[in-house]
């Protein structure tokens, strides 16, 4: 692609604030970071100042790890405050390998010239070995206790064979299911999905 049709390094980290905590799954979460987006944009290629950007996979990894934007800013007090909106967190989430979900391509008002403009081709997820090779388990979540980015600690809580387990600094302690999961919905930050 030409330099001009490349994506601003913060465009991501914006749409991702537009998402997040509109929806309450991690599935909508997903469909929506995955949908496109209208943003304004200068295509030096045909002058166009609109483009659509969406993000894609072009192969599915075999550990996906999702970030949770927990943290908005805030500009009177000149910090970032915690959103602790409650999240369904699934164990088990599965990437349809047919879903469509495409690049970031110039949106233009003069039809004509538009496949001329395109800065990627619509793609779908690919690297599909096995009819399961879409569907991914929850192996880890690390969980943001506090209120701000400041002021806060993090625990790990892993599944491991013998069971859930938290890791809180120097102590490992064994733990239920239902704990495990249970401030998954609200202080989740890091989740952590293993491809079956």
């Amino acid at each position: 692609a030409d330099e001009a049709h490349k994506k601003p390094q913060n465009l991501q980290s914006l749409r991702t604030e537009r998402i997040l905590f509109k929806r309450k799954s991690l599935r909508q979460l997903l469909d929506g970071f995955f949908s496109p987006s209208e943003v304004d944009y200068k295509c030096e290629k045909c002058t166009n100042t609109k483009a659509l950007v969406s993000s894609s996979f072009e192969s599915l990894p075999k550990i996906l790890v999702l970030h949770l934007k927990r943290f908005r800013p805030n500009f009177e007090k000149m910090t970032y405050e915690k959103r602790s909106d409650s999240i369904d967190i699934p164990e088990d989430l599965s990437l349809e390998v047919n879903h469509d979900w495409s690049c970031h391509v110039c949106t233009l008002n003069n039809p004509g010239t538009a496949k001329s403009c395109t800065v990627c081709q619509t793609s779908r997820v690919i690297d599909v070995d096995s009819p399961s090779s879409s569907e991914y388990s929850l192996k880890a979540v690390v969980l943001h206790q506090g209120i701000t980015a400041a002021a806060g600690h993090y625990v790990s809580n892993v599944k491991e064979k013998t069971g859930w387990k938290r890791y809180n600094d120097s102590r490992v302690t064994s733990i239920g299911k239902v704990e495990a999961l249970s401030k998954t919905r609200t202080q989740a930050y890091l989740l952590f999905f293993i491809r079956k």
